[in-house]
């Protein structure tokens, strides 16, 4: 949606944004719809999560083009002055780009526990499936066509890429897999998020009625997950290495479970404390993390998402925002293999600046094309195919 959210059909919201978007009762934290017109509930869009949205993706996206740059011979002055002044002082992991994806992962924890306490597991799996895969599909296909890849890959060039290789990178599976081939670098998250999506397909029933007990569970996971790694061969540690980051989702969903109060606050505390810890036990058992700056980066990404939280009765929402967080996810997942591929060509002719520029001009042409094109039509189906497995009402 290209205008800003208001009061909109709860539906509409939720297909067109998910599943990292909210459509929850703005300032109601009680479980009562906060309108009925026509027969149909409605509710509002938060706006402090799309303000999130439209901050993350362009925050990765600055950290793949910084590693652009340092391609040249001369240092950005810009991101040097960003280094000393912010990055360094704050042990900030990578140049922006983890904070990105952890504001993303905490944005997730919220919005997607709220759709699961409310749809059907059916319902649930058609609309995460169909909001995840489709663009996912398109850019593993693109990829895959020679000529691009050696424009993607550049010195790292996958050296061959089989039909299973596309296949398990339209999937994921590739995240499981040995050997790992990767086309598509940010896919890792998408590798976390449908794990998420798993667990809380197993937690409906405790969501739906006993959300203390759904975190509990979900915290052990998380904790033999991390505590088993090693224990059940190479494919398991893999799955144990996502796994290791869902605390931050689950920290998203503590916040939800405090705005809908569903847990009291000092409850909200010991789930938190109890995430929190597990996911910086990770970091000190060798699965993946170099150095403690994802605890730096992850603590304040979740100190500003609780913030803007609180603020949202004040927020108000805006066309820029809006239109930033509608279309992140195709951001997040085509500025990869669209912008460097256009600045590997022009760069013995332009300087880098202008070689970046053409690069998220092209970037966000593709974007809007993906938008519009793969991204809402798949809402819709999943819309009607919902529709379709719904019973029939009978009249009131």
């Amino acid at each position: 949606m290209t205008r800003p959210a208001g009061m909109s059909d709860a539906t509409e919201v939720i297909d067109e944004t998910m599943p990292i978007a909210a459509v929850v009762d703005r300032g109601r934290p009680a479980a009562a719809a906060a309108d009925v017109s026509n027969g149909r509930s409605r509710f509002t869009r938060l706006v402090f999560l799309d303000v999130i949205r439209a901050v993350a993706a362009p925050l990765v996206m600055y950290d793949h083009f910084v590693s652009f740059w340092n391609g040249y011979d001369a240092p950005s002055p810009v991101v040097t002055g960003i280094d000393t002044l912010l990055r360094q002082p704050l042990r900030i992991e990578q140049d922006f780009g983890f904070f990105g994806v952890a504001l993303f992962f905490l944005v997730s924890g919220f919005v997607v526990t709220h759709r699961a306490t409310r749809e059907g597991a059916g319902e649930f799996v058609v609309k995460r499936l169909l909001r995840i895969y489709p663009v996912l599909i398109v850019v593993v296909l693109f990829v895959s066509i020679p000529g691009v890849r050696e424009l993607v890959f550049a010195g790292n060039l996958v050296k061959q890429i089989t039909g299973f290789t596309i296949l398990t990178n339209m999937t994921l599976a590739n995240y499981v897999l040995i050997p790992q081939v990767v086309l598509v670098g940010v896919g890792w998250t998408l590798a976390i998020e449908v794990m998420f999506y798993v667990v809380l397909i197993l937690m409906m029933p405790l969501l739906k009625r006993w959300v203390w007990a759904a975190l509990c569970v979900e915290i052990a996971i998380a904790w033999a997950a991390i505590e088993f790694a090693r224990d059940f061969g190479a494919s398991f540690f893999l799955v144990a290495v996502s796994l290791g980051y869902l605390p931050l989702l689950l920290l998203g969903q503590i916040c939800w479970a405090v705005w809908r109060q569903q847990i009291p606050l000092w409850s909200a505390g010991v789930f938190g404390t109890a995430a929190w810890l597990i996911y910086t036990w990770n970091g000190t058992r060798d699965m993946g993390r170099p150095d403690d700056g994802y605890g730096n980066t992850a603590a304040l990404a979740l100190l500003i998402f609780i913030l803007l939280l609180i603020a949202e009765p004040r927020l108000r929402p805006t066309r820029v925002v809006s239109f930033i967080a509608d279309r992140s996810y195709s951001i997040y997942l085509l500025h990869g293999v669209i912008a460097f591929p256009m600045m590997t060509l022009l760069r013995p002719i332009l300087p880098p600046v202008l070689a970046i520029v053409c690069g998220v001009a092209v970037t966000m042409i593709a974007v809007e094309l993906s938008f519009r094109g793969i991204e809402r039509p798949a809402q819709k189906l999943a819309r009607r195919l919902v529709r379709r497995r719904a019973p029939a009402r009978s009249p009131a």
